[in-house]
């Protein structure tokens, strides 16, 4: 099974990306705000089970030089990848093997973090159960561990257009498989012999796998093993291993203070993986991206205000150019950074922040000078309120609470300078990881101007290179010089949009 499963990987590469879930200091941060003392994400250790080609792990060992990180995975030719882009990076606080999980050397030592993203579903049982006796006999005491799957009844959807991809393509060559798989379901969702609730959910399900590459498609649903899990289920195994329940990386995903005061269950009371596995049937939830502590560890969310003070805060929350009427004299409507949603926020000391906040993005300010802001402004909240108010936001995903920030750049500067990781992944995908570890597309053609912008040329001379390699298009019936006033226009503005998306270098 596993020679097959490291094949299929070899053959079909998992994509090289970051997964911003598992950015280590936001587990920290969490694991904070729930009661936990993690240590220290400085001197931290960390170990990725199934790391592929490694670029979610190069990203983060860049992220933080004075932590030490380990990357395993089946696949031969992704940790050669892995160790090609470390090296090539001169990032030296990394180590990749390549190893079965299930011939993990005990003698590795403790890990302060383990992530496992997208490995628990995808392989057979005793190997879930290995990837569980490693977090237990590895993680260190005041540890965390991240592990993400595709979860049931959401994936029940997901199971039937699988069999009927994997029917289709079972007798294919490799080569063949997806363009196959693709076209049968569509023939099957073109079908008058498929109901209309059906045929709607099928037609949603091709809808979204048009967003997704084919290595994706691949692995996802022809993959020899994916079960989903219901959460509980998944919560059994992690307990039989000594572990509990932290949360969900996914923080808007936590519902434990939304819940109804009153159910016709006594269950319900202070069981939290009770009621996530309810949610999960209420939202037929999907993927989950689970975090994990040792049973040990008495947990008390309900310090977190008093843990906030040195934190900084980040909103992804912008007013609405068009808010329309206010159901609250002079409130100010929030949207998300996507246009999504819509929030009233009165006049008040949580207000001012917002406005703060949005103004300094994609740099944080600390909670205590959001405190202080409040204050200058006339309010007189209590600290404890604003904080309860400010963990409110948090807990639904509009603002995000962390140890640290990154070192973004606040203006382009005359020498701009994009981060080494971003830098290295332009020169083949358009898919970069920014500062905060969290992937941005950029336009294609821009893309190839990112690996020049290195810190060693100036705005008129990115502009020039512009022009010369065709990034943006020359016309000899315009004059040279206004050709370059303008292609150094556009320049300003592609360095403005990768400031305001944590590209550039601080």
């Amino acid at each position: 099974m596993n020679s097959n499963l490291e094949a299929s990987y070899d053959l079909i590469a998992y994509p090289a990306v970051s997964h911003f879930h598992t950015r280590i200091d936001r587990l920290h941060s969490i694991g904070v705000l729930l009661g936990m003392t993690p240590p220290p994400v400085e001197t931290c250790r960390v170990l990725e089970l199934g790391c592929g080609p490694g670029m979610n792990l190069v990203s983060l060992a860049y992220r933080n030089p004075g932590a030490r990180f380990l990357g395993i995975d089946l696949s031969r030719d992704q940790i050669r990848q892995a160790q090609k882009t470390a090296a090539t990076l001169g990032i030296e606080n990394i180590e990749f093997r390549h190893q079965d999980l299930t011939e993990f050397d005990p003698e590795s030592g403790l890990f302060d973090f383990i992530l496992v993203h997208g490995v628990f579903a995808w392989v057979p049982a005793e190997v879930q159960q290995k990837i569980l006796q490693i977090c237990r006999d590895h993680l260190s005491p005041a540890g965390i561990a991240y592990l993400s799957y595709n979860t049931l009844p959401g994936w029940y959807q997901n199971l039937w257009v699988r069999d009927m991809m994997k029917f289709a393509s079972e007798n294919e060559e490799e080569k063949n498989k997806i363009s196959k798989a693709r076209a049968f379901a569509t023939l099957i969702a073109q079908s008058p012999m498929l109901d209309t609730g059906r045929k709607a959910s099928l037609q949603k399900s091709l809808q979204d796998m048009e967003k997704e590459s084919d290595s994706y498609l691949r692995h996802e649903f022809l993959e020899i093993t994916n079960q989903p899990i219901y959460f509980q289920e998944f919560m059994d195994l992690a307990s039989a291993h000594g572990l509990q329940y932290l949360a969900d990386a996914e923080i808007n995903a936590l519902i434990q203070d939304e819940w109804p005061a009153a159910l016709p269950f006594t269950t319900v009371e202070d069981n939290p993986v009770w009621k996530e596995q309810m949610s999960d049937f209420l939202r037929t939830r999907t993927f989950r991206k689970s975090l994990l502590c040792r049973k040990d560890i008495s947990l008390d969310p309900t310090t977190a205000p008093l843990r906030l003070g040195d934190m900084w805060a980040v909103s992804f929350l912008r007013q609405d150019p068009t808010p329309g009427p206010s159901p609250v004299p002079g409130a100010t409507r929030y949207i998300d950074i996507g246009g999504k949603g819509g929030l009233f926020i009165a006049p008040s000391a949580m207000n001012t922040a917002l406005l703060a906040m949005e103004a300094s993005y994609p740099h944080g300010i600390q909670v205590k000078a959001l405190m202080e802001r409040g204050r200058e402004a006339g309010y007189q909240d209590d600290d404890h309120h604003f904080a309860k108010r400010l963990l409110e936001l948090w807990k639904k995903g509009h603002i995000d609470l962390l140890q640290s920030l990154a070192k973004m750049a606040k203006s382009r500067g005359d020498q701009p300078i994009v981060s080494p990781v971003a830098r290295y992944q332009a020169l083949s995908t358009d898919c970069l990881t920014n500062l905060d570890h969290y992937p941005v597309n950029v336009h294609k053609d821009f893309c190839r101007l990112i690996p020049h912008i290195d810190g060693t040329r100036t705005v008129a001379e990115l502009a020039s290179m512009a022009l010369q390699d065709g990034i943006i298009p020359a016309s000899p019936q315009v004059d040279p010089s206004l050709q370059l006033s303008n292609a150094t226009t556009q320049v300003h503005r592609f360095l403005d949009w990768c400031l305001q998306h944590g590209l550039l270098l601080g």
